[in-house]
C-alpha cells in the first residue's frame, strides 16, 4: 500500500467502535459511534492477526489522540497491555 501523504507512513483506515460511544434515542432506537484511524501497514497486520482490540489497547497504553497525527508512530510492536 501507498502511504496516504508523502510525510506520513500510515497507508490506510480502520474504524473502531469509540469508548462508550453508545446512546439509546428516545424511540428506543441505538446509535453507536466509531473512531476513524488512520494506519500503519504493520497496525493492520496486527488487527488480521489479533482483532481491533489489541490494537485499540496499545492506542490507549500510548494516550494516542482521536485525530490524525501525520508522524505518529506505529504501535504494533508494543506489547499487550493486557499480557
Amino acid at each position: 500500500p501507498q502511504p496516504l501523504h508523502p510525510k506520513t507512513q500510515q497507508c490506510g483506515w480502520l474504524c473502531l467502535p469509540h469508548l462508550g460511544g453508545s446512546i439509546q434515542l428516545p424511540d428506543c432506537r441505538w446509535v453507536d459511534f466509531h473512531d476513524l484511524f488512520a494506519v500503519h501497514q504493520d497496525e493492520m497486520d496486527l488487527v488480521r492477526n489479533r482483532g481491533g482490540e489489541a490494537l485499540a489497547r496499545r492506542f490507549q497504553a500510548r494516550g494516542f489522540p482521536t485525530h490524525l497525527v501525520l508522524d505518529r508512530p506505529s504501535v504494533a510492536n508494543d506489547p499487550d497491555p493486557e499480557s
